[in-house]
């Protein structure tokens, strides 16, 4: 839109400055001077434009991404993990948490080896528990090549312009349509959080969404704190616009994970923290403004209610918010109502106005629902809702391709936009995890193959 009324512009400027040298006289090599001096200075570019990337330290904390943050002590339903990192939470079959768990996405040190620290063994299927290959089809198995599953096809690589995603009812929407999608879960991928092995470049985002489903239906979760590496974000949306994935963009965490501190009632009540996020939050609403590859935001990673302080606090940001990129869509970020100490505070979160989607997280691993699914739904204000979290440990004999078959399962159901699912990231694409993990997505090619086909001709099928 802009292209032509500068060059209307560069005209009227040079036919103005001739006309009024020649009237007083001037011509030749003078008039051609200051002709080109009329080009040049409506030319010039404004002296405003995108902000300059952050130094790659955060404000609210001088210690290093990969130092642990202050926390307390992790509970018995904490699945292994970095301790450094935000990491998934294991609740109580029954629902019910345990009263003294504050911080249950601790992970302890990877190379701690102590046999008492992994899940319970009986926490996981017999390999007999699996269902019989003849009754369930493998689920890695490539669907048919000269089947395009997706009418709408997927733009050029490098095209951009990918259908926006909206919020209508508790459907998520892309380009109009209901829209259901399946991907992972980082904190690594910028570099800026992780151990050293686990720490990815520019270059592995770019293989890692490469591998991905590139028919509409694929997506990441990345977590980008305040004062994480601005370009590597530009780098990583360029990526997925390339091969079709959308982004949505976790901008806390409420857990002290990757160097964040805890959000407290403290925190929610210090002026200088709040707007230290409010910054954040203006500098990439402003910087993606319009960006349709980007799905949505979300406020933390797993927040707890703190008395009304969350729903406050979503209520004032969603202002802003709205103010800066209207159509800009926010998650919770929430885990499940035990997490927020019951129903009534769920449902108030998920009332603010500057809250569009509901997020369950679960690692209930052999459930094919979560136990706790029905009570996200009852209490997601009518909105739609998302898995923004859901694992499975490969410990068991079935190893990766039993993993792979309980993804497959619960992905039937978090795909299903009738029961007011939108879809599911796995934890978590995580380089440099081995044995009995939950983050280690990087090395189980048969459940990638589970998140790449699903949905299509032999992988799979939806509930939308």
């Amino acid at each position: 839109m802009s292209r032509p009324l500068r060059s209307s512009r560069l005209v009227l400027a040079a036919s103005a400055t001739a006309l009024t040298l020649v009237l007083t006289g001037c011509t030749g090599a003078g008039l051609a001077a200051a002709v080109s001096g009329a080009v040049d200075a409506t030319l010039r570019p404004s002296p405003t434009g995108a902000p300059a990337p952050t130094p790659t330290t955060t404000l609210t904390t001088t210690a290093p991404a990969t130092t642990t943050p202050t926390t307390t002590a992790p509970p018995t339903t904490t699945a292994p993990g970095p301790t450094d990192q935000p990491g998934p939470t294991i609740p109580p079959p029954t629902g019910d948490p345990d009263p003294t768990d504050t911080d249950p996405t601790d992970d302890p040190d990877p190379t701690d080896t102590d046999p008492t620290d992994d899940p319970d063994p009986t926490d996981e299927p017999s390999p007999t528990d699996d269902p019989d290959p003849t009754e369930d089809p493998d689920p890695t198995e490539d669907p048919d090549p000269t089947e395009d599953p997706d009418p709408t096809g997927e733009p050029d690589a490098g095209t951009g312009g990918m259908p926006a995603i909206t919020v209508e009812g508790n459907r998520i929407l892309r380009g109009g349509q209901p829209w259901w999608f399946l991907g992972y879960n980082s904190f690594v991928w910028s570099g800026d959080c992780g151990d050293p092995d686990e720490r990815m470049t520019a270059a592995d985002v770019e293989e890692w969404f490469a591998s991905m489903r590139h028919d509409g239906h694929g997506a990441v979760r990345l977590f980008f704190y305040d004062g994480w590496d601005l370009d590597r974000l530009d780098a990583a949306l360029a990526s997925a616009e390339r091969h079709n994935v959308y982004l949505t963009i976790t901008l806390d965490d409420a857990i002290g994970g990757c160097g964040e501190n805890d959000k407290t009632a403290a925190w929610f009540a210090d002026r200088a923290e709040r707007e230290t996020f409010r910054t954040h939050m203006e500098t990439l609403l402003e910087r993606y403004r319009g960006e349709t590859a980007i799905a949505w935001f979300e406020y933390f990673n797993e927040p707890d209610h703190e008395d009304g302080a969350l729903r406050e606090f979503y209520d004032e940001m969603g202002a802003v918010a709205d103010r800066i990129d209207p159509d800009r869509l926010f998650s919770s970020g929430t885990v499940a109502p035990y997490w927020v100490d019951g129903a009534e505070n769920f449902l108030d979160i998920h009332e603010s106005p500057g809250v569009d989607i509901a997020s369950l997280h679960e690692y209930d691993q052999n459930e094919v629902e979560s136990n706790h699914g029905d009570d996200v739904r009852a209490n997601s204000a009518g909105k739609p809702v998302i898995v923004g979290e859901f694992g499975i440990t490969a410990c068991d004999q079935g190893g990766f391709a039993s993993r792979a078959q309980r993804f497959a399962r619960k992905a039937e159901v978090y795909t299903d936009t009738d029961l007011g699912y939108a879809g599911a990231f796995g934890w978590a694409w995580q380089p440099g995890r081995s044995g009995c993990e939950l983050g280690n997505l990087d090395a189980d090619e048969p459940t990638q193959r589970v998140l790449r086909d699903f949905g299509r001709a032999g992988g799979g099928s939806t509930g939308g």
